[in-house]
């Protein structure tokens, strides 16, 4: 995986070496690599971008259905919303711990795609301003020429301080797996040792204080460019056989050949941002049964074949051709109205108007609040269903009592004879009195509430949608009689 340049510094002694200009042929594939590992920061901000929609899209979507659910059972079928909003909660859970992982990868490439790049075009920026009087470092395209002004525009030395998210890859060929194609080869010398001498100091290697800018085999570039005092001065191989990175022996170019790569080879397409596209994708037949039939069953609704029949249908149902079913129960979700609630007021809006996650858990948190104000209420209701169905037992059960004799013990319908009781009153109230004196205490508790509820109509309410107020007009019956028994 590699770059090699060879840089030819001219074959007289070190002390005598005539200080040649690098070639236009080897420093402008340097700046052309360098040009392109700008790509890759660019695309781990689309992929982390990218992931972090399309978990917020999931996590979305998944409050939406939970919300439609509470605010409108019968409309949204609870049992299918919950199953979609668990598949949907899930997906959005797989997201994030991609986006874990995805996160560490895409900094590491950012990290030393960025290195190297900043590396290339810092070094070649210094070559560029070694320009002093006749003097020049940088050889134009033509021989022998100086190259300093059209390189001062090249794009590679332009930082890209934006990195705006872009899912273009490299261009096609030039990256490889152990190397960059553009990248300079040994083929090619770094300088020449014709023509004019350029006196570009920074070319003349060796010892001599005053004499020589830099050492023999001075390395410079990441290392890829190394100032021999020799006949030649060479750069390594970037276009090949550049071995895998372990990260610990400090080979920038690997790391980041690397980088590039694995950037370069993540489907930064396949997370999809746009709602009713991720539901076709997310919400998929098996799972969608498996998800359907637990919900039936852990809801009571259906027995465990019962469930799996009824999920088999619904699924079939939502994920026929082209998932028709299942875009029509979401734009019909998009479409409820809701209630968003608080203390000074009431207000109502589409679910599709709210963009809002925050927003969204605030209005399930009202939801969730009016079900629970509602459940309360119930409670209350039948503590006092109960506290009534047991007094009118009793109050039935003490006529039964004051009857001595077993035939007019036995014509009251409501009571039965226990002749073999030892103690007590024999005439106690029968089973029939018993549903008797729940029905009594059930139209009682009716009566009450349809008092309560008209004291209440006669009133000033300006808050008629919001009213977090749960009577019981209807008591049931069945509910009374098992209080009883």
């Amino acid at each position: 995986m590699g770059i090699v340049l060879t840089i030819m510094v001219g074959a007289a002694p070190a002390a005598a070496a005539t200080k040649r200009p690098l070639l236009h042929a080897t420093y402008s594939k340097l700046c052309t690599v360098a040009e392109q590992l700008k790509a890759t920061p660019k695309r781990a901000s689309k992929l982390l971008g990218s992931l972090t929609q399309a978990a917020d899209v999931a996590t979305q979507m998944a409050v939406k259905f939970r919300i439609g659910a509470a605010a409108d059972p019968k409309a949204h079928k609870t049992a299918t919303a919950l199953a979609i909003t668990l598949m949907l909660e899930k997906k959005a859970e797989a997201l994030l711990q991609s986006l874990k992982t995805e996160a560490a990868k895409a900094v590491r490439a950012t990290t030393t795609t960025t290195a190297l790049r900043a590396r290339i075009a810092e070094g070649l920026q210094t070559f560029a301003a070694a320009k002093v009087n006749a003097g020049y470092c940088l050889d134009s395209q033509a021989t022998n020429s100086d190259g300093h002004t059209a390189f001062a525009t090249s794009a590679c030395l332009k930082d890209d301080l934006q990195v705006e998210a872009a899912d273009a890859k490299w261009p096609a060929g030039k990256l490889k797996t152990d190397g960059f194609t553009d990248g300079p080869t040994s083929s090619g010398p770094v300088s020449s040792d014709s023509g004019t001498d350029s006196q570009c100091a920074l070319t003349h290697t060796g010892t001599s204080a005053g004499t020589n800018c830099f050492p023999q085999n001075a390395k410079l570039i990441a290392a890829t460019l190394t100032l021999n005092a020799g006949p030649s001065s060479t750069m390594r191989y970037l276009t090949q056989n550049l071995q895998q990175s372990n990260r610990q022996d400090n080979k920038l170019i690997e790391a980041a050949l690397e980088g590039a790569n694995l950037l370069d080879a993540a489907d930064v397409t396949q997370y999809e941002a746009e709602p009713e596209k991720a539901l076709k994708k997310i919400v998929t037949k098996q799972q969608l049964i498996k998800e359907l039939q637990s919900t039936l069953i852990f809801s009571g609704s259906k027995d465990k074949q019962g469930a799996q029949a009824a999920a088999e249908s619904e699924a079939n149902k939502l994920t026929d051709t082209d998932s028709k079913e299942l875009v029509t129960l979401w734009n019909k979700l998009q479409d409820t109205d809701v209630q968003e609630s608080s203390e000074a007021y009431t207000s109502e809006k589409k679910i599709k108007t709210i963009g809002s996650t925050s927003e969204l858990l605030k209005i399930l948190a009202y939801y969730q609040g009016r079900e629970a104000q509602r459940i309360r209420a119930l409670e209350e209701e039948n503590a006092k269903l109960n506290a009534a169905v047991k007094a009118a037992a009793k109050k039935s059960e003490q006529i039964c009592n004051a009857i001595q004799d077993e035939k007019n013990c036995g014509n009251n319908e409501n009571c039965k004879y226990e002749n073999d009781k030892t103690e007590g009153p024999k005439c106690v109230l029968s089973d029939k009195g018993k549903k008797e004196a729940a029905k009594e205490a059930a139209k009682e508790a009716a009566k009450e509430a349809e008092t309560q509820e008209t004291a209440k109509d006669g009133k000033t309410n300006t808050n008629t949608t919001g009213s977090n107020s749960f009577t019981i007009k209807k008591v049931p019956i069945l509910l009374a009689v098992f209080l009883l028994g």
